[in-house]
């Protein structure tokens, strides 16, 4: 590979997340209970998303009221309640004129739409369809917590490529592991701060600090060891605070949690261009670890999964991480391993990207913190 066209996908490999905002993932909730004659279902919709979509914010002043959210009952329902539908064997059930509320979460304002599924027989497998924002965002997820009229409780992920998923009434359910490893996956690739802090800290894993400052490594096999490191260091800390979380010993406000996980990328970018952590790279990487599985935990905690299910839902969530730490290791390491004896690689690449990269955490820290767009994005 031409070293100077390695050099410009790194950087555009770091700096991906530029153009796409604050990191806010679009999820909402179904929480479905066996009822008398069939299911009730409470369903939770970000108000940030469904005012990107039907436009609710009517008086302009950046702030969705309740008052505005009535004078759009209509649209809200109409819109959601035609992006679902449940069956028994193909039969659909009849879903009541849905209830609005708002309820306020860590990560912000949700519309609570709660409504009767009737669907008046036994059978062998309940389906569930979900479409809602899959035709204006991709990256959009429903989670789903179900438990059976004998009291089985699972858990799914409805996405644009597993829009259904059907249920056995009375068999064993599974868990969906496969879905929880594809969300994990997922929630790491469009997380773009968690993707620019790996690629901070695997920069100069190819690199070594002396008194003369960086001098390449001496080896591939050397740079892999101190990649490996780094990522189980990270590993380990985001899968002690992401289960610590969804289990509900820690809980840390939405906010906080996304402002520190900016300034983790700030601190970062600062260490490649002037060194000031003390200890080895694997040691603030797992101290900042910690606070990134906080920010993993936002999707599984609104489940309020039970033991089994909860216990199968974060081993795949964990597991796609780590595939995704893998394979983003996979396609970063080569590259910089091809560069690392070059002196652009030391002197420019490295600073500069990592100088941009702090710039663009500076700002998710202020859209953060001060609930702000400066950039764009959700």
């Amino acid at each position: 590979m031409n070293r100077r066209i390695a050099g410009l996908l790194l950087l555009a490999l770091m700096l991906q997340g530029g153009n796409a905002g604050a990191h806010r993932p679009s999820d909402s909730y179904l929480v479905i209970q066996p009822a008398d004659n069939g299911y009730s279902v409470v369903w939770s919709i970000a108000i940030r998303d469904l005012e990107d979509v039907l436009g609710l914010d009517m008086d302009g002043d950046g702030a969705v009221t309740w008052g505005e959210i009535l004078g759009r009952r209509e649209a809200i329902t109409g819109y959601a309640m035609s992006r679902f539908s449940i069956a028994i064997d193909r039969a659909p059930c009849a879903l009541a004129r849905p209830d609005v509320l708002v309820d306020k979460r860590a990560d912000g304002a949700y519309v609570v739409l709660g409504f009767a599924a009737a669907c008046g027989r036994a059978g062998e497998a309940l389906t569930l369809a979900y479409g809602l924002f899959f035709d204006q965002d991709a990256e959009h997820r429903g989670l789903l917590a179900l438990t059976r009229a004998d009291g089985a409780r699972m858990a799914a992920v409805f996405s644009p490529s597993a829009p259904v998923v059907t249920i056995p009434l009375n068999a064993e359910p599974g868990m969906r592991f496969a879905s929880f490893f594809r969300e994990g996956l997922h929630h790491l690739f469009t997380g773009y701060d968690h993707l620019l802090f790996l690629a901070l800290v695997l920069l100069p894993s190819v690199l070594g600090r002396t008194t003369e400052g960086w001098k390449p490594t001496a080896g591939f096999w050397r740079a892999f060891g101190g990649s490996a490191g780094i990522l189980s260091a990270f590993t380990v800390a985001h899968a002690l605070t992401l289960t610590s979380a969804a289990l509900g010993v820690v809980m840390l406000s939405s906010r906080l949690v996304e402002c520190a996980i900016a300034l983790t990328i700030l601190v970062t970018a600062i260490d490649n261009v002037r060194p000031f952590l003390p200890g080895r790279r694997w040691q603030a990487t797992f101290a900042f670890g910690l606070v990134h599985g906080f920010g993993f935990a936002a999707t599984l905690q609104p489940l309020d999964l039970p033991g089994p299910g909860l216990a199968m839902a974060l081993l795949g969530f964990n597991l796609g991480i780590e595939a995704g730490q893998l394979l983003m290791a996979s396609l970063l390491l080569p590259v910089v391993f091809a560069i690392r004896e070059r002196p652009v690689f030391p002197r420019r690449i490295l600073p500069i990207g990592s100088a941009m990269a702090g710039l663009l955490a500076a700002i998710w820290f202020a859209e953060r913190a001060f609930d702000v767009r400066l950039i764009g994005g959700r």
